[in-house]
């Protein structure tokens, strides 16, 4: 994975006042530039979010959503040819439909479709096979099928859905993109009623793997087993209580190496006074906008135990 570099467009949580919903966006380089990018899931906040990234690369400045303040910002990290406006990304992979994941889908959609002329290619959305009977009738359905005179009848009309199974992945150039379920929201009596996925990406030939956990609740079973495989773990996190997402706490519980694996995101906006805790435990924070290459990503590193 060495010609990949993993910019996180975004790191808050839902409700989060200083961070941008969280979302991941994986750039394939070649000779120093960007050739192509797909993007993990594109919560209310994702069009911003390039808007923002297109600001520091040019201005040298990342605007700070908490202070307002230009801050000074290295876009050496970010390499040429990375795409700065969510159209112009052609995959979108979706881990579940909260409001912070897939909230800027319907916009992207009409972007697509009716902004900016025929695109080359329709755009390909990658998600697990649960969320087929849900995705269109409620959620896009009523934001983009009444748009012109000829209503869309079905999300295909839109983009190339990919319905996987968690058996099944999608080729993207020399990787594999694949869908992992997981615990999010949990219905007493109904456990297929609220479906979530990690988002998986492997290269075959190397063995290399990275996933994105999405939303998860703390799950010692599937972090230690289903996740221990991979060389990089984007976990969900909170601090404090929370149903519906792992803590800080509960994460720091895990084995010391496979929390020298993990990185944190999905943060609150107090989550500040647990940095220097996640640097200790874990391999720390995500960091809005910057690119992340894989040597930087899994060299060594010691955590320390609680």
């Amino acid at each position: 994975m060495d010609n990949l570099v993993f910019i996180p467009m975004g790191t808050g949580s839902a409700f989060s006042a200083h961070r941008l919903n969280s979302a991941l966006l994986v750039c394939r380089v070649e000779s120093g530039r960007t050739t192509d990018a797909f993007l993990i899931d594109v919560g209310e906040t994702a069009s911003m979010s390039f808007k923002l990234l297109r600001l520091a690369r040019e201005s040298g400045k990342r605007f700070c959503l908490r202070t307002s303040a230009l801050l000074p910002f290295d876009p050496s990290s970010i390499p040429p040819g990375t795409p700065t406006e969510l159209y112009k990304v052609d995959t979108i992979a979706l881990t579940h439909t909260h409001g912070d994941h897939v909230g800027g889908l319907g916009n992207y959609l009409l972007n697509r479709r009716y902004m900016h002329g025929p695109a080359p290619r329709s755009p390909v959305l990658i998600t697990g096979k649960a969320l087929e009977p849900i995705l269109w009738p409620h959620v896009i359905k009523g934001i983009v099928g009444t748009w012109d005179t000829h209503p869309a009848p079905s999300l295909e009309v839109l983009c190339s859905p990919r319905w996987l199974a968690s058996s099944q992945t999608f080729p993207w150039h020399e990787y594999e993109i694949g869908v992992t379920p997981t615990d999010h929201v949990v219905v007493p009596g109904c456990p297929d009623a609220f479906p979530s996925y990690a988002i998986t990406l492997a290269h075959p030939e190397t063995g290399r793997r990275m996933v994105w956990s999405g939303d998860s609740q703390f799950r010692t079973a599937q972090i230690q087993g289903t996740f221990q495989p991979f060389d990089v773990i984007f976990h969900d996190c909170q601090f404090g209580v929370d149903p519906i997402h792992a803590s800080g706490t509960e994460l720091e519980e895990l084995p010391a190496e496979v929390r020298s694996r993990m990185y944190l995101y999905h943060l609150p906006d107090d989550s500040d006074a647990h940095e220097e805790r996640a640097n200790r435990y874990f391999r720390g924070f995500l960091k809005e906008f910057h690119g992340y290459r894989w040597p930087e990503l899994t060299g060594q590193r010691s955590v320390e135990t609680p």
